[in-house]
């Protein structure tokens, strides 16, 4: 089978766990025989070096990616909703590569209403993989969504797409954009590759218990909530754990407020590993602290360290909250510094024996219902499905490019 990729951003450059969720479901598929290309822009290519054997078109125009959103300048607001150059592009990749099916992922940054209209109507059989609302740039109340719904109808998804969602939270936020049948969503969570962490538990070590956090250095993913829980236990008197921070990010303003907070001994950054030794370095601690933003659609950190033993402390509600029960296989805290120092609390009070029986309960949790090859196999599942069920119809892309070109300058117009 013939797959086209699409992708706002494809590694080795990432912005987080969407990107690199696109490159794990890109080169499983490969592995499974399938024929995979994929199209993205040139954003952050000169991260690191990554080859992959399938082609890989870094042709997009991608803008600035932001959690500050929406847009109100009307120019970027233009190329947030519509960017012709790039379906254009995206039609000219179908014509060369005849997929039989086109997966697109975060589209955010693209043009995200034009594209996702566009392959509703292009008549080949799309999945719409929703690891993240990427219609969040979009201002509901202005003019400019408003009349797009008058010339190119609704966000919705045609006959011919399906969504695949990574949790019930994203789908939530993303159906105030999307007219989205409620039969039509199957969910995929956040994966991980249980051959590359620990064939069993380490065990806790006397003397303390030892945190770790492992994201995006920012406030939305509650660095800053993480601090303030380590002052607060460290002023009633908690001194016995330890906190190490990995990750990129505002790494500079981490640091001074360590520093300004007296944490020194306390908290430690450990710089930025790749994938595969952060995935082995999380057996070492009994717990990660995760207090990031209400909105998080999945994170997939919580599964990796979960199938390390390491027991997850994260926000009550987000998209992987829904695969762990709290008390048994992880923690769920509501997002605040007392919340979060409450549950490190429980885990530094317990003994050794008690960490570890927590530490065993979610690695198994985490294996037993997020491995890679189950998911994988799902997708590639609903990849020949969809196949199955559309006929493609491979003279209606260049045709629906065309028409876009003229009902996008009558939209522009409008506003």
């Amino acid at each position: 089978m013939k797959i086209l990729f699409i992708s706002n951003v494809f590694p080795p450059g990432f912005i987080g766990g969407y990107e690199l969720g696109a490159f794990d479901a890109a080169c499983e598929l490969n592995k499974r025989g399938h024929e995979v290309a994929v199209i993205t822009s040139d954003y952050f290519t000169d991260d690191a070096s990554e080859l992959v054997d399938f082609p890989v078109e870094r042709s997009l125009a991608c803008n600035a990616i932001s959690h500050d959103f929406p847009i109100r300048d009307r120019a970027a607001e233009v190329k947030t909703y519509m960017d012709w150059g790039n379906i254009r592009k995206i039609d000219s990749a179908i014509t060369r590569h005849q997929p039989d099916v086109i997966i697109a992922f975060n589209i955010a940054g693209i043009g995200s209403a034009g594209l996702q209209s566009y392959l509703r109507d292009c008549g080949l059989p799309v999945i719409l993989y929703v690891m993240d609302n990427f219609f969040g740039e979009i201002a509901k109340d202005s003019k400019a969504y408003s009349e797009f719904k008058r010339v190119f109808g609704p966000l919705s998804l045609g006959t011919r797409s399906r969504v695949i969602a990574m949790s019930r939270n994203v789908m939530r936020e993303i159906e105030q954009y999307i007219d989205c049948p409620r039969s039509s969503v199957s969910y995929i969570p956040g994966w991980i590759d249980t051959t590359k962490v620990p064939s069993e538990v380490r065990q806790s070590a006397e003397g303390g218990a030892k945190f770790v956090f492992c994201s995006r250095i920012a406030p939305h993913k509650g660095i800053n909530l993480v601090l303030e829980a380590c002052s607060q236990l460290s002023k009633s008197g908690q001194k016995d754990f330890q906190v190490d921070v990995y990750g990129s990010g505002l790494v500079t303003d981490f640091r001074q407020q360590v520093k300004f907070l007296g944490l020194n001994s306390i908290v430690t950054y450990k710089g930025s590993l790749p994938k595969e030794k952060m995935l082995d370095a999380f057996g070492n601690y009994d717990a990660l602290v995760f207090p990031t933003w209400e909105r998080e659609a999945y994170g997939f950190v919580v599964s990796e360290a979960a199938a390390a033993g390491c027991i997850p402390i994260m926000t009550d509600g987000i998209g992987a909250s829904e695969w762990f029960i709290d008390g048994e296989d992880c923690l769920k805290i509501k997002r605040s510094a007392e919340a979060l120092s409450s549950a490190m609390r429980d885990v530094i009070k317990a003994t050794p024996a008690e960490r570890t029986q927590r530490r065993n309960a979610a690695m198994s949790s985490a294996k037993r219902n997020l491995s890679t090859p189950r998911w994988m196999a799902e997708l590639e599942q609903q990849c020949l499905t969809i196949a199955e069920e559309v006929e493609a119809d491979r003279a209606r892309p260049r045709s629906v490019a065309a028409s876009y070109l003229g009902l996008g300058e009558l939209w522009k117009e409008s506003f």
